[in-house]
């Protein structure tokens, strides 16, 4: 498995990828953790995103299953965040939250060319999501 450095390093590079799906044409795997997302959630989603990484091809795409702006609400999870990915040269901006990007489009995408969705701390998508019970 290759290290979480090179792990984090892949963050950055999640929204931009969901943002511009016309330039992809791969299978999407997204790693969602529960609409509360509290620390064990969010920290789970990058865990398991990380153990899948070595085997799939594309890097799988943890999502903090809230909004951007809510982090300020969560101090403790903002400080473990920020000093673990600061650790390996990233911070909390190389996060994909779940306002980053459009989530219908992304599963129109996935309906074409391929998304798996791993749920974490939870065992079925957020009501307001129910768009990924297919996957």
């Amino acid at each position: 498995m290759k290290g979480f450095g090179l792990f984090v390093k892949t963050l950055a590079a999640n929204t931009a990828r969901l943002n511009s799906l016309d330039a992809h044409t791969g299978r999407l795997t997204l790693v969602l953790g529960n609409e509360s997302a509290d620390l064990d959630s969010m920290v789970s989603s990058l865990a398991l995103a990380y153990a899948l990484s070595p085997t799939i091809s594309a890097p799988p795409i943890p999502i903090i299953n809230t909004n951007r702006s809510d982090m300020t609400l969560r101090p403790e999870s903002t400080l473990l965040l920020r000093t673990t990915l600061q650790a390996n040269d990233s911070g909390i901006d190389a996060l994909t939250f779940i306002d980053d990007f459009d989530l219908t489009r992304v599963v129109s995408y996935g309906r074409k060319h391929g998304l798996d969705v791993w749920l974490v701390d939870h065992n079925a998508p957020a009501s307001r999501q129910t768009e990924l019970e297919p996957f």
